[in-house]
């Protein structure tokens, strides 16, 4: 317990810091609340939550799960905090080895980085050998692989056609892997689980619960609904805010409050979209939240 507690002293509360609800602005500006023509190649919206997350810390711990092939971690975490500590997972191998040739690179250019690839998707059980499947005429090219979840790999056996099992994968919880690796406090973890990232919480819970984490992005969309476990955005809300984590729906213009009082049924939008939690009433969601709206707003 005390090496979570000195944690938590990390991210103590501050006078009470309330973000005013905006009522029906989901139905009149949907569109600013989608990824799609958000972020863009410059990915300058994250760049800017980052930048303002991990601002008074100069040498973060930061989690990149479902790395891909390591865009976030190069263009967003990097150029911020070349001298940060990256645990970059991500579960495929195909991906993994394209993933470890530009990390060659990162590590060239940023030498005071401390870059590491794991070999596992983050969920809520630790599993061994779970299939991804692809379409049957995916072994008539190069398999290349894709994000959990996309095409040509995904985690999803579909009855309607006829797949192939192209990767065999390992699943762990994090709170289990933050133990054994000894680290106390995570500044960022950016979360990108194609549907299981509400999983990938629950695997962290004892983390969250001591509040070991400063901030979580995460992407959220409709393969939500492919984990038939009734996940959704409000329930990874309400999870969340039982840690106490305020969510925030990342827009163009602004962070769009969801948790308690401030959830309209609205905001349950099937379509790509990012999150970010904070810990409720720290000094960092003050800075965070009121930076990004007057850099934005």
């Amino acid at each position: 317990m005390g090496f979570y507690f000195a944690a938590f002293l990390v991210q103590a509360s501050v006078d009470a810091f309330t973000i005013p609800c905006v009522s029906g602005i989901i139905g009149k500006r949907r569109s600013e609340f989608m990824l799609h023509g958000l972020f863009g190649e410059s990915m300058a919206h994250e760049k800017k939550l980052y930048e303002l997350s991990v601002s008074t810390t100069p040498n973060p711990v930061v989690l990149d799960v479902g790395a891909n092939v390591g865009e976030f971690t190069e263009r967003v975490v990097l150029p911020n905090t070349p001298a940060t500590s990256v645990f970059l997972f991500e579960p495929l191998s195909s991906v993994r080895r394209t993933l470890e040739r530009r990390l060659s690179r990162m590590r060239r250019r940023y030498p005071n980085a401390n870059l590491k690839v794991l070999p596992y998707a983050a969920s809520d059980g630790d599993q061994k050998s779970l299939p991804i499947y692809a379409p049957f005429n995916a072994r008539l090219h190069k398999f290349k692989g894709a994000s959990l979840g996309n095409m040509p790999g995904t985690s999803f056996k579909n009855s309607r056609i006829r797949q192939v099992i192209v990767d065999r994968i390992t699943s762990i919880k994090l709170d289990n892997w933050l133990h054994e690796q000894n680290i106390n406090f995570v500044h960022f973890a950016k979360l990108d689980c194609e549907g299981y990232d509400l999983r990938a919480m629950v695997g962290m819970g004892s983390v969250l619960k001591a509040g070991a984490v400063g901030a979580l992005y995460f992407e959220y969309d409709i393969s939500y609904k492919r984990t038939k476990k009734g996940d959704s955005l409000q329930r990874a809300v309400h999870y969340l805010s039982s840690f106490g984590y305020n969510s925030y729906l990342v827009g163009i213009k602004m962070l769009l409050p969801l948790t308690g009082e401030c959830w309209e049924e609205g905001m349950e939008i099937w379509s790509t979209s990012n999150v970010l939690a904070i810990r409720r009433d720290s000094l960092q969601e003050r800075r965070v939240v009121d930076g990004y709206n007057s850099f934005y707003g």
